[in-house]
């Protein structure tokens, strides 16, 4: 319902009755009742009226306490300022606040309802902190102390240490057994038993030009190549079997050797120094070769997974600490002891903020905004004005005759 429409009909029926009943009020009562009625309704519809549109414009262009709101903009900012300030956002709430809704409580129940989205925030932060990294340059800075420490490290000890281990190590049978089976395999190869055939006809060549009785073991031998090939295959081949008995003539020979490599290995200058030098620039060599690429390779495969294990680190960091009764007890005194001081700053600061918020808001565009919100609503003051107005003239027009009457 239009109720500006309703008021504005009151007071035009009002003012109508008024003028019709005026010249007729001598004649009687009720013609002198209703007269006074809707003069008494008349002068309180345009009364509320006067009072109601003075608050958001000039009436009939009067502008004597008049346009109330766009006169009033600051004291009506100051008062807003103050309402939310005192009234809604008090500091003494603010404080009890804090106290009675413990911080580490609020921000779990908050962090396991959100922890999702929590965690892709987390990920992209932490992706974009990563992508603003100089990747080249970290990787260079590696790559050069890398070398540094490649240089500074005693390759031959540590080559010695394995060695040592080895040999105390309990299962070293089967590396022995493993060590033979490949011996045997190799030996086994076709390629390799080729080149055995080959380096005996060689030998027995160079033989028969210049070794002793060369003669008699041609006679010999004439025609047997097969058959001593087929020897020297078997003689190989137990080699490779004998290299897993450790009372074996081979094994305790490999032995020494082992020893005697360990020994070079600790205590030869010469020898430490050829080796370090030999695996340092090796070493050198590959990640100037090949580090850059392989780095930014690794970099490239692993950065999501690294985003995603750092943020769910975080987020069960933060979770532990919450959950733990001493860290959150903690956690919470330190916040409260940090929010509370500064609680008159942002008491102050909320009340900047409601000026700030109203600062583009001139008079007349608030007293729009206030008539548009709430002018529908008080032309039941305008009505209630008329309506009252009527009543009271009714009134006192029925005790003025009454008290003519005594």
């Amino acid at each position: 319902m239009d109720k500006r429409k309703t008021a504005n009909k009151i007071l035009g029926a009002a003012f109508t009755t008024c003028l019709v009943t005026a010249p007729f009020q001598g004649n009687g009562l009720w013609q002198a009742g209703l007269f006074h009625v809707a003069f008494a309704a008349t002068v309180g519809g345009i009364a509320d009226w006067f009072a109601v549109t003075s608050l958001f414009e000039k009436p009939l262009g009067i502008s004597y306490r008049t346009d109330i709101i766009a006169n009033r903009r600051d004291k009506i900012v100051e008062m807003a300022k103050e309402m939310v300030s005192e009234e809604l956002l008090p500091q003494r709430k603010m404080e009890e606040f804090f106290k009675e809704h413990l911080p580490s409580e609020i921000l779990l129940s908050w962090l396991k309802n959100h922890r999702e989205a929590v965690g892709l925030i987390l990920e992209e932060v932490l992706q974009a902190g990563i992508s603003a990294i100089d990747k080249d340059r970290i990787i260079n800075v590696l790559i050069e102390k890398g070398e540094e420490a490649a240089a500074g490290e005693d390759w031959t000890e540590r080559i010695a240490f394995v060695l040592e281990t080895l040999k105390t190590y309990e299962q070293k049978s089967v590396l022995q057994e493993a060590l033979a089976g490949e011996v045997k395999h190799f030996l086994e190869n076709r390629f390799t038993l080729d080149e055995v055939q080959s380096l005996y006809r060689e030998a027995w060549r160079r033989y028969k030009e210049q070794g002793w009785f060369r003669g008699v073991l041609q006679h010999v031998m004439e025609d047997r190549d097969e058959e001593a090939v087929r020897i020297l295959r078997e003689n190989i081949l137990q080699i490779a079997d004998t290299v897993k008995d450790p009372k074996s003539e081979i094994c305790r020979t490999l032995e020494n050797a082992y020893d005697r490599l360990i020994f070079r290995l600790r205590n030869d200058e010469q020898f430490k120094s050829t080796w370090n030098g030999y695996i340092v620039n090796a070493l050198s060599s590959w990640m100037k070769k090949h580090g850059t690429e392989r780095a930014k390779t690794v970099w490239q495969e692993q950065e999501n997974n690294v985003v995603r294990h750092l943020s769910e680190i975080l987020l069960k960091m933060a979770e532990d600490r919450l959950s733990n009764p001493q860290k959150k007890e903690e956690f919470d005194d330190f916040l409260l002891k940090a929010c509370i001081p500064r609680l008159p700053w942002v008491h102050k600061k909320i009340k900047e903020s409601v000026e700030y918020a109203l600062s583009g808001y001139d008079g007349r565009k608030m007293a729009k905004i206030a008539k548009d919100g709430v002018y529908q609503d008080i032309q039941t003051i305008r009505i209630n004005g008329s309506l009252c107005g009527g009543v009271l003239g009714g009134l006192f027009y029925l005790i003025s005759i009454l008290g003519g009457l005594f």
